[in-house]
C-alpha cells in the first residue's frame, strides 16, 4: 500500500508523475498523521520491470517514536535490487514531512544501502528509522535465481559495511548503535531499572 493508495488521492499522485514532475519532488501532506513521499512507488517499479527490495520501520520500534507517542508511524524504503540505490521513500505519522527530506537527499546523492548502514545518527530521533529501515531492506534480499549463492561468490563485490557470507552490518559504529538502541528501549520499557 502507498501513501497515495491510502489517502484515496492516487490518480492525483499519479498524473502529477506522468506530467513530468521529477522523482525527486517530495510530497508532504500536512495532515494527522503526516504524509510524505519522494521517488518511485511499488507500483510505478513493477509496471517497470525493476526489481526492487522494500525495507520498513514502524515507529514503535524507535525511541523517538515512543517519545512522541507515535505507535502507529511507519517508513518505507525502496532500493533498487542489483545496486541497493535508493530510489523510493515513504512515510507516515508525526513529523513525516520534516523526516521525508533525509531519504530526499539521499536519493539526489544518488545514495544506495551503505549511506544508512555506515551513517552513525543521533539517538533517539526518527532518523533511525532509516537505518532500521535499509537493516529490514537487507534482510529481504532474495537469492538470485542465476547464481544461487551470489553471496559467496568471491567475484561479486560486496556492499560497503556488509559482511563477507552475511546481511549484516560489519561495522562498529553500527553494531554499538543497535545495542544502544535495546539498551534505550529497555529503559523506555523498564523504567524502574
Amino acid at each position: 500500500m502507498t501513501v497515495a493508495d491510502f489517502l484515496g488521492h492516487e490518480e492525483h499522485v499519479k498524473d502529477a508523475f506522468h506530467a513530468g514532475i521529477t522523482q525527486r519532488l517530495q510530497v508532504g501532506i500536512y495532515t494527522i498523521p503526516e504524509v510524505g513521499m519522494v521517488g518511485e512507488t511499488e507500483e510505478s517499479l513493477k509496471k517497470k520491470g525493476v526489481a526492487y527490495i522494500v525495507g520498513r520501520a514502524n515507529y514503535r520500534e524507535n525511541a523517538r517514536g515512543r517519545i512522541i507517542g507515535d505507535l502507529d508511524g511507519f517508513l518505507k524504503l525502496l532500493f533498487r535490487q542489483d545496486d541497493l540505490k535508493l530510489i523510493g521513500v515513504h512515510i507516515m505519522g508525526d513529523l513525516a514531512t520534516d523526516v521525508v527530506h533525509i531519504g530526499l537527499v539521499a536519493m539526489m546523492c544518488n545514495a544506495s544501502a551503505n549511506l544508512f548502514v555506515d551513517a552513525c545518527l543521533n539517538m533517539p530521533t526518527l532518523g533511525v528509522l532509516y537505518k532500521t529501515a535499509t537493516l529490514n531492506a537487507l534482510q529481504n534480499i532474495p537469492p538470485s535465481e542465476s547464481q544461487p549463492d551470489q553471496v559467496n561468490d568471491p567475484e561479486r563485490p560486496e556492499p560497503l559495511g556488509v559482511a563477507k557470507n552475511d546481511r549484516f552490518p560489519s561495522t562498529l559504529p553500527s553494531a554499538l548503535q543497535l545495542i544502544l538502541v535495546f539498551v534505550i528501549e529497555r529503559i523506555h520499557d523498564h523504567p524502574q531499572l
